[in-house]
């Protein structure tokens, strides 16, 4: 039961980020303070991997902070890869 819930729930909302993803992504360009709280951990990173990684904010972060991890982003919504 759980499991067919769990796939319930998560096809919802893949839908519903896909129909929201261009104006979702448009209010979320900034990348914000929040995720310089990770730097310490980042800095010594070889892998990085993004579950939700929505539309790509905190690969920009990484990418402006020149980090040398290698970053897998995964998202449920197809519209934000």
């Amino acid at each position: 039961m759980r499991e067919k819930k769990a796939k319930k729930v998560l096809e919802h909302v893949k839908a519903t980020y896909g129909n929201i993803a261009e104006s979702f992504s448009s209010t979320r360009q900034y990348i914000g303070r929040e995720f310089t709280t990770f730097l310490p951990y980042l800095q010594k990173a070889k892998n990085i991997l993004d579950l939700g990684c929505g539309n790509g904010r905190f690969v920009r972060f990484l990418e402006k902070e020149k980090l040398k991890a290698h970053y897998i982003g995964i998202d449920n919504a197809n519209e934000f890869i």
